[in-house]
């Protein structure tokens, strides 16, 4: 039986950004990733793009370093903070999982729950028919001039310094796929280098400030001409949800009768 391994990992794009991940099967992630590419049901907006136009072959796959299962969350921090991935929506890694969903009897029925909704979900032909709708709104050309906005946006406030950081990384990941004694020695560098950070106030400090004003992006409502200091405010003040706001911002369709816009493009 292969024995899984637990790590931080990236997928490459065909021009060297990145999407840097972690996971406790990190052979199992990466499938997975693969699926909901081919199907289009990934959550990344942006990988499913390049998956859409160059095919999920053109991405690249490495593992990054391996870690304990406990420490899982502050490497993957920790590499995001060091490599800026371009193709990460969120500057910040997500949760690891919560002590129910640890045990296997509360994870089987909240399987079998989110089972059975789904297929009675699917077996609804209005249910089918939006979904369809909502994944032909995210090919239209509107939706798709948008997401490259947002992404242009990215590269002109991040300036040279992000451009060097990506092409250095993409150079990196080159010789990690021709030199295996490279890769080896540069995995545990990794991982050492990303357990000292993990573990460094002033750097906690630092990266914490960096998420903090990366979300106080002022927005403007397009429906109300409001202004608002941040996705937050906006989101308490009309009575939306935050991550909704979000994905307007990031060219995504939603059923908000609201449309907002960065205030300075």
């Amino acid at each position: 039986m292969k024995q899984k391994i637990i790590g931080v990992y990236a997928i490459q794009a065909p021009d060297g950004r990145l999407y840097i991940g972690s996971s406790v099967d990190v052979d199992k992630r990466w499938a997975e990733h693969k699926s909901r590419l081919r199907h289009r049901r990934h959550d990344n907006p942006i990988l499913s793009q390049i998956a859409a136009d160059a095919g999920v072959e053109s991405l690249r796959f490495r593992l990054l370093l391996r870690c304990a299962r406990d420490g899982l969350r502050a490497c993957e921090q920790a590499a995001i903070d060091r490599l800026r991935p371009a193709l990460n929506v969120l500057p910040t890694a997500e949760h690891l999982l919560t002590e129910q969903w640890k045990r296997p009897g509360f994870r089987a029925r909240n399987t079998a729950r989110a089972a059975k909704q789904n297929k009675e979900r699917w077996s609804d032909p209005v249910f089918v028919e939006k979904a369809r709708a909502r994944a032909v709104v995210m090919q239209t050309d509107e939706a798709k001039e948008k997401a490259a906005a947002s992404r242009r946006r990215v590269m002109r406030e991040r300036g040279q310094a992000y451009r060097n950081v990506a092409e250095a990384s993409a150079a990196t990941l080159k010789k990690l796929h021709a030199d295996p004694s490279f890769a080896a020695a540069h995995s545990e560098r990794m991982r050492e280098n990303m357990k000292r950070l993990s573990q460094d106030p002033e750097f906690q400090r630092k990266r914490n400030e960096a998420a903090r004003v990366r979300h106080q992006k002022k927005i403007r409502c397009i429906t109300t001409g409001e202004v608002f200091p941040s996705r937050g405010a906006a989101a308490k003040a009309k009575g939306v949800s935050e991550s909704v706001i979000s994905k307007q911002l990031r060219g995504l369709p939603t059923r908000s009768g609201l449309t907002w816009e960065y205030l300075n493009g």
